[in-house]
This record gives C-alpha cells, structure tokens and sequence, in this order.
C-alpha cells in the first residue's frame, strides 16, 4: 500500500488504491480498512476537494443569462 501511494505522488486516496491492489496485485481489501491503514501511517491524498456551497449556489440561481 506505501508503495502504491508514493509511486503515485501522494495522489492516490484509498479507493484508487483499492483498486490498484485488487486489478494488479490481486489483493482483496476493504476501502474501509485502507483508509484506517492510511490515517496509521499518516498518507493523506492531495487532492483538493470541491466545494459544496458553490454546487448549491449554482443550482439555486434564479436567473441565467
């Protein structure tokens, strides 16, 4: 797993990771259980999030032009 998450820049959160144990080393693991290994050995993605008050604002606006 510390393998997969330096190989990939400290880009990959833990379903990507999931995903690469299953397709390449054929290794079944629970995303829960990746996350919980992750927050162990301090791996956090740096990956910015989106945010959710801009969707709304978006969708709300009355009127478009």
């Amino acid at each position: 797993m510390k393998e997969i998450f330096e190989a990939k820049g400290k880009k990959a959160g833990a379903l990507t990771i999931k995903m690469i144990l299953e397709n390449k080393y054929f290794v079944t693991m629970n995303h829960k259980k990746i996350r919980r290994l992750m927050h162990k050995f301090n791996h956090k993605a740096t990956i910015r999030q989106p945010k959710p008050y801009k969707k709304i604002a978006k969708a709300t606006h009355e009127q478009t032009t």
